[in-house]
């Protein structure tokens, strides 16, 4: 059976043991081993196939952003790659993603991409949540102005 690309492991493996229960139920005792091929759907969207031809090509993305321009859509994403590339490969892993991206997506007319080496470190930040009450209260009104009166639980300030 198909699935959609995106579904987790997890997730296909819950569907198949679905399909399976729901044929011994019809025939008990049934020896059933059911196939899960992962494929496109229809309801993936174009940020799910972004970090979908990413994930198959073990780089890690995020903020996918798809905005349409006329009839086309345009992608802008960060890449993640090892600090210790040398730009020139950082670069090419980035352009090789671009050029799969496009191929996948008749739609895309363009790719845009930001690199990034992740931080592995922990920061060392200053609390400063109880000195800037001003500024707590400032982002609380503008987060409930957004998500609905009363809807920010905890606001936290740091200096870095």
């Amino acid at each position: 059976m198909t699935v959609a690309r995106t579904t987790t492991f997890a997730g296909a493996h819950t569907i198949a043991d679905g399909v399976e229960d729901a044929v011994r139920r019809v025939v008990p005792n049934a020896d059933v081993v059911v196939h899960v091929e992962p494929t496109a759907s229809a309801m993936e969207s174009a940020a799910q196939q972004v970090q979908y031809v990413a994930r198959q090509r073990g780089i890690d993305v995020h903020d996918v952003r798809v905005r349409q321009v006329g009839d086309q859509l345009e992608v802008d994403l960060h890449v993640e790659l090892d600090p210790r590339l040398a730009l020139a490969e950082a670069h090419a892993v980035a352009s090789r993603l671009e050029e799969e991206l496009m191929a996948a997506d008749d739609r895309l007319s363009a790719v845009n991409t930001h690199l990034e080496a992740p931080e592995p470190q922990i920061s060392q930040d200053e609390e400063v949540t109880g000195q800037r009450g001003d500024l707590v209260e400032r982002v609380r009104e503008i987060a409930d102005r957004v998500a609905g009166p009363a809807a920010t639980h905890e606001v936290r300030v740091y200096r870095s």
